[in-house]
């Protein structure tokens, strides 16, 4: 579960010393993030609408299957082969919480927004883009995966990138709870939604 994953990465990397339970409580970021990410509110039928209208919905789980779309449905053709850079390097934590049932069930109860739009774009979305790019989901398909030459300024302008928008995203989040923000628009989102078993998806709109 993504939410799980958000949760190590605060306590590895932004220093977090509060408890799962006591974070997931508090309906901040590990609480149906998705949703209020691409609606601006708690509004499930509204972050469908949005996903219905994007021209990509990809998986970060068919991480390789999603690249295959994006290039069937692109009008552009992308060098879309890559190399992992970006890894948790220690997963207990994540293993410590994702072994315990009631905190698994904590973590579907506070993401039942996240766990319906997950389910609606897998079996609504994924198929219809699937048949637009002409790609079979059930082909084993060939890994993008085999990036072999270092391009070191472009890894190093995309992550410059992703900090700015991470940012960028934050200043939204935070607009959740000031009304003068929370009617605020994004032009367009790309974020990694955090949903089912592990499970993410990029809306490009």
């Amino acid at each position: 579960m993504r939410v799980i994953s958000h949760y190590q990465d605060t306590v590895l990397r932004g220093k977090n010393e509060k408890s799962f339970e006591l974070c997931i409580r508090e309906q901040g970021p590990l609480e149906n993030l998705a949703v209020k990410l691409i609606a601006g509110e708690r509004n499930l039928d509204k972050a469908k609408r949005f996903l219905e209208k994007c021209h990509f919905v990809g998986f970060t789980e068919d991480f390789d299957l999603s690249l295959h779309i994006l290039n069937g449905v692109s009008p552009y053709k992308f060098n879309l082969k890559y190399k992992r850079k970006v890894v948790a390097r220690d997963n207990a934590i994540k293993k410590t919480l994702m072994s315990d049932p009631k905190t698994m069930e904590l973590a579907r109860e506070y993401n039942q927004l996240d766990l319906e739009l997950y389910t609606f774009a897998r079996n609504e979305i994924l198929p219809k883009l699937c048949e637009k790019a002409g790609v079979n989901p059930s082909d084993k398909l060939k890994t993008i995966e085999t990036y072999t030459n270092e391009l070191p300024w472009r890894y190093l302008v995309g992550r410059f990138y992703n900090k700015v928008f991470r940012q960028i995203c934050k200043l939204r989040y935070r607009g959740f709870q000031r009304p003068t923000l929370a009617t605020a628009k994004a032009s367009s989102l790309l974020w990694m939604l955090a949903v089912n078993g592990g499970s993410d998806f990029l809306p490009f709109g």
